[in-house]
């Protein structure tokens, strides 16, 4: 039977032979037109990602074949928060990295933007974990707004190697779990205590003497406006520090000091190096002050008030350092 007409013209017509890129360059064709845009796939989460081919996604790299060795690199450029948020979640061979003891040895909970949004209970409980997993070998212990007694507890009988201790808006801890850590850190170095109003006295600080012996840097911020909450009596607390005389820093702010307490102070530490001193204004640069400063190396005394200023045309109060 033969073909129709149609399809016997189907089957003789010539196919298009594609030309090698060489010759059609020479013979000036025209070039290929551009591949077309990826497609753009709306996610469920409202954002766009580029769709990829199907071969792109079998040969993506899988994080759980990371060579074990790398992954305390990856994590030491990151924060015990973000450590325990997920980071060391990923899967198994990344959680027992992130068990690693040299990666707690220096617990930062106090430098996070996601502080203030988590619950107290659960920022106590990660410090916990931070605290077993240096398994006794936690020598840095930074802290924010939520710790309080229990955790420094904890920290202090699980961490005799603590080294250096910053609490920054601390109101839950007392001078009872502040003093019960300081006596079980024979090894401080560094001590800062910013804004933690329940925490202060003489016989505190003369505790503190007593258990860090080795202390080389001590600051101390304190709100410059006490109003009548319940704090601990804080008259001639400054003599506590008479005693450390291993200390080379000495950082004051807001402190009710002397010049007759700071003399004493400069006298029981020989060694210091650096003196900072902001809004303590029961204390007056005299010459006797500047005689007794003069070996240091860095003195600073800086005052501020509030001073009335003219700007854009209206009245404004600013805080001036005067002195």
């Amino acid at each position: 039977m033969q073909p129709s007409r149609r399809r016997a013209a189907r089957i003789i017509r010539p196919t298009a032979t594609r030309l090698p890129w060489s010759l059609r360059h020479r013979r000036g064709a025209d070039p290929e037109p551009p591949p077309p845009p990826p497609k753009i796939v709306p996610l469920a989460t409202g954002s766009y990602s580029k769709a990829q081919p199907a071969q792109m996604l079998s040969n993506s790299r899988d994080w759980s074949e990371l060579p074990v060795d790398v992954l305390p690199l990856v994590f030491a450029n990151l924060g015990a928060i973000d450590i325990l948020m997920g980071s060391g979640l990923v899967c198994h061979s990344w959680l027992e990295a992130a068990k690693l003891t040299d990666l707690w040895r220096s617990v930062d909970m106090a430098n996070h933007e996601a502080l203030e949004k988590m619950d107290d209970d659960v920022l106590c409980a990660m410090a916990k974990v931070a605290v077993d997993r240096s398994k006794g070998q936690l020598e840095v212990f930074l802290g924010k707004l939520f710790v309080n007694d229990e955790i420094l507890k904890y920290i202090g009988d699980r961490s005799a190697s603590l080294r250096s201790l910053s609490l920054i808006s601390c109101h839950d801890i007392t001078n009872k779990g502040f003093t019960d850590l300081i006596t079980k850190s024979p090894l401080l170095e560094d001590l800062s205590l910013e804004l933690c109003p329940r925490v202060g006295g003489r016989k505190v600080f003369q505790a503190t003497v007593k258990a860090c012996s080795h202390l080389k840097r001590f600051s101390l911020h304190r709100e410059l406006f006490n109003f009548s909450f319940n704090y601990p009596e804080r008259d001639a607390e400054v003599r506590g520090f008479e005693g450390m005389r291993e200390l080379r820093s000495l950082s004051l702010i807001g402190s009710n000091i002397s010049n007759r307490e700071l003399e004493a102070i400069l006298d029981g530490c020989p060694h210091l190096e650096t003196l900072f001193l902001r809004d303590c204004y029961r204390v007056d640069s005299d010459s006797a002050l500047r005689a007794k400063c003069a070996r240091i190396k860095t003195v600073t005394i800086a005052k501020y008030k509030w001073v009335k200023e003219l700007k854009r045309g209206r009245s404004q109060m600013v805080l001036r350092q005067y002195e």
